[in-house]
């Protein structure tokens, strides 16, 4: 396995972003970026990275505290920027199942749970992209795969408790950013989610009067 495929398959990411400040020297060349100049300033701005490994947790977090905390393995990539970030620990939701709960990882909420709850299982980053995403470019994006055991990329979840399908590779994420999408495109695509939708909410009909027979 090469080392693309490799991040690709142990990664999963949603974030919002804003119009790149590094497009708009020549907005009148693509469509795409006319309607958006100077889109997401002054955003705040959420990303969500997620290993289906894990981490060890003696080699991700400081045994010290306070602004000088000690240098881990893991963190030592970004020690430069060290005194622009905090780390957090002891944030775990607690739910069990291994890899095969990876799912609930931005949720807190297993599937099977989800339609027992007001909001399903929407993830902390479609919650947020709710709220806030309409100050950025795209409300959300989610990067991650597809394949392997798990199913793929299963970390991003609507209210409605829909899969976000992820970009899963670097042309498509390319067109994403770069190419302006046909009105045509974008519809179907919004048809798509709402046919996805009403699949989920029949099975969970028919689950839910099978229970009570």
């Amino acid at each position: 396995m090469n080392r693309r495929r490799f991040i690709l398959q142990s990664l999963g990411a949603s974030l919002a972003l804003p119009g790149l400040p590094s497009l708009m020297a020549n907005p009148a060349a693509n469509s795409a970026l006319q309607v958006t100049k100077g889109a997401g300033a002054g955003a705040n701005r959420f990303v969500a990275i997620g290993n289906l490994l894990g981490y060890q947790v003696k080699q991700l977090f400081p045994a010290t505290t306070g602004r000088n905390y000690e240098k881990t393995t893991l963190l030592e990539p970004l020690w430069e920027n060290r005194h622009q970030m905090t780390v957090f620990r002891g944030l775990d939701h607690g739910v069990k199942g291994g890899h095969f709960a990876v799912h609930s990882f931005l949720s807190g909420v297993l599937n099977s749970e989800a339609q027992n709850r007001p909001d399903g299982n929407v993830s902390i980053d479609q919650y947020l992209a709710d709220e806030v995403g309409f100050a950025t470019r795209f409300p959300s994006l989610t990067v991650g795969s597809e394949g392997g055991i798990h199913g793929g990329c299963q970390i991003a979840w609507t209210k409605s408790g829909v899969r976000v399908p992820p970009i899963t590779g670097p042309a498509q994420l390319f067109e994403q950013l770069f190419v302006s999408d046909p009105k045509e495109r974008q519809v179907r695509r919004v048809q798509e989610n709402h046919v996805q939708a009403s699949i989920l909410d029949s099975v969970l009909e028919d689950a839910n009067r099978l229970s009570r027979q």
